[in-house]
């Protein structure tokens, strides 16, 4: 890589080198210590936590030592609070003679002589006189002090914390300039400007004099992330594991897509990360399901601590007792989704775990989510989902195969009364290629019929035991007419058993408001599981319910709601069972919405959005 010299660096333009790497920042220090005739100092400037001194500490410092010429030596020093020169002077003379003071601590017994007045001068030395036991040594300890005094002279000295010193800035920098220019000292300063504002005008006035160049400094959080694991990690187990691309990865990303840049927000993730990390390790379960809710609660709490430094608080994400955990959607439009943890919001509000708790919590999830799993597993291999727009990519024999896996399976009361619309669409479809006459599907039809006079139907699937869920909607009148003609005994069925008020849908059971929408939140990962969403729902009640509602606020509630369960980039991939009802609904809100919106304007333009939306989402999901 090229070395950026000195000589060339003063004049080329600021903007030209005002974001440099950890490496070229180097280079330039480097050639600053080299350089002579270089007469003044150097800022390095960069916002508060995110790892100036760490980056000086671990990376600078070396440099430094190695390249430090005539024998000179690397002082850091601090101005936090410092409120005079005297205090600066003695921090550096603290420095020089630390190393000497510490192998002279040891010494025998003698009296102090006349150097004694030089003691309280340097009072941070002063600690050291109790292991000074002989008074006539004072000379042999004062004489090689002095010496190390003058060799202020030469050094390289960090000037840390510039922004926090209390001292005037005129006092401050002509004191630091009469070192440079005088003393031959090399000093970095090391501030946040941004924090600079009491003495703004005056800083940048007496800045030009000191300073010849300013480095703006952000830091490389891919370079510094295992640096600042192994410094602040113990456990071997937690290091490998944030250390592993995937686990940075992740991390990183959270950082980089808020443009949030701070070593100690890093510092606090990974050290509140830890009793969770270690909480999961402990549970027995099957691993996948562990190592799941290890990446998710990592991720989420990355999150929560970025979002703690930056806003100083947490969203009410709406957990409860009952529910935990789940799918958390924003409201900025992002559509950004996360899995979200209460326990992890009040761990890293209130810094109390409650471990017990929360590894009950935690194993029952796992749990239910590997029965979801297999459930869908087996679901899959039903030849429902073989069949399903997909029929025309099999060859006959698979075709004809899954026709009679199908049969079997409905004589095994295998299916939901959900499914059985798309069911009679893929019948309807083969029959129309020659896979099946009409006599063949009537038996289907009868075997649907026997489902549903059947009692365990009725308690097994009473969610999808309704009438609405058998109709859909149909362009071609022709079979359009065939479909209400073979559905008709199986909608008469369910009206005979459904003679008390039956449970209502999702939609129709919430009033749409703001909790409704939080509902949508709440319940979206169960719709993501199955799914399905608008499926189960029952289009000619919506209409009647957006007939009876009042308020445009209802409708957009509703809008909203439904933007929580589609709204996200690969709907395509998980709403298809859907798109009948969601053409349905469309086609009835686009026909009526003149007659239910007669007494109202603004409830017609949230209608209008409301068909608009619709339409939106069915475009992506058929995609």
């Amino acid at each position: 890589m090229k070395r950026y010299n000195i000589k060339t660096y003063e004049k080329a333009k600021i903007g030209d080198f005002s974001m440099l790497s950890n490496k070229e920042i180097i280079e330039v220090i480097q050639d600053y210590i080299e350089e002579d005739k270089y007469k003044s100092a150097i800022l390095i400037n960069g916002r508060w936590g995110s790892g100036k001194t760490f980056f000086i500490k671990e990376e600078i410092s070396k440099v430094i030592i190695e390249n430090i010429k005539n024998n000179g030596k690397y002082i850091y020093v601090s101005l936090y609070g410092v409120g005079n020169i005297e205090e600066i002077s003695n921090k550096l003379y603290s420095e020089i003679c630390s190393d000497m003071l510490v192998k002279l601590s040891g010494i025998e017994k003698e009296k102090i002589d006349e150097g004694i007045k030089l003691i309280p001068k340097l009072s941070p030395f002063t600690k050291f006189i109790p292991f000074i036991k002989n008074y006539k040594s004072i000379k042999k300890i004062v004489a090689p002090i002095i010496k190390e005094i003058v060799k202020i002279k030469k050094c390289v000295v960090v000037f840390d914390d510039i922004e926090r010193c209390k001292l005037d800035v005129y006092e401050l920098f002509g004191y630091i300039n009469e070192l440079v220019e005088h003393n031959e000292v090399k000093a970095i300063l090391v501030a946040n400007e941004e924090k600079i504002v009491d003495e703004k005008d005056k800083y940048c006035e007496i800045k030009e004099k000191l300073i010849g160049r300013t480095i703006e400094y952000k830091p490389e959080f891919d370079l510094i992330y295992e640096n600042i694991i192994d410094k602040y990690l113990k456990e071997e187990k937690l290091k490998r594991y944030l250390k592993k691309e995937e686990q940075k990865s992740l991390i990183l990303k959270e950082f980089n897509e808020k443009e949030h840049y701070n070593l100690r927000t890093l510092i606090y993730l990974i050290t509140m990360y830890k009793k969770i990390f270690f909480l999961l390790e402990n549970i027995e379960f099957d691993k996948k399901y562990v190592e799941t809710h290890m990446r998710e609660t990592l991720n989420y709490s990355t999150y929560i601590s970025v979002e703690l430094k930056i806003k100083n608080k947490i969203e009410n994400f709406n957990f409860t007792e009952s529910n935990e955990m789940g799918n958390i959607y924003f409201k900025d439009n992002s559509q950004k989704t996360l899995y979200g943890y209460k326990f992890i919001n009040d761990y890293f509000q209130t810094g109390y775990l409650n471990e017990e708790k929360t590894k009950e919590i935690l194993l029952d999830e796992m749990k239910k989510r590997k029965k979801t799993d297999e459930k869908i597993k087996e679901n899959k291999k039903l030849s429902f989902n073989i069949l399903y727009g997909n029929w025309w990519n099999l060859e006959d024999k698979e075709v004809d195969d899954n026709i009679k896996l199908l049969k079997e399976e409905l004589k095994k009361n295998k299916y939901l009364p959900i499914y059985y619309k798309n069911i009679i669409i893929i019948l309807l479809q083969l029959e129309r290629e020659d896979f099946l006459d009409e006599k063949e599907l009537l038996k289907f039809i009868e075997l649907m019929e026997e489902n549903l006079k059947s009692e365990r139907t009725k308690i097994d699937y009473i969610d999808s035991y309704r009438n609405g869920n058998i109709g859909i909607f149909i362009e071609d009148p022709k079979i359009k007419e065939k479909y209400d003609r073979l559905t008709k005994k199986l909608i008469d069925i369910i009206d005979k058993n459904n003679e008390k008020q039956e449970k209502k849908t999702f939609l129709e059971e919430y009033e749409w408001n703001e909790e409704f929408i939080n509902k949508c939140s709440v319940y979206n990962n169960t719709f993501l599981v199955s799914k399905k969403f608008l499926f189960y729902e029952d289009v000619e009640e919506l209409i009647k319910k957006l007939n009876r509602v009042k308020k445009p606020f209802n409708i957009y509630c509703l809008i909203e709601g439904i933007r929580k369960i589609y709204s996200f980039s690969n709907v395509n991939e998980y709403y298809k069972n859907d798109i009948p009802n969601l053409e349905l609904l469309i086609s009835k809100l686009r026909s009526q919405i003149e007659n239910i919106s007669k007494e109202s304007k603004t409830k017609r333009m949230a209608l209008k959005e409301l068909q608009n939306k619709l339409e939106d989402y069915l475009n992506r999901i058929k995609k």
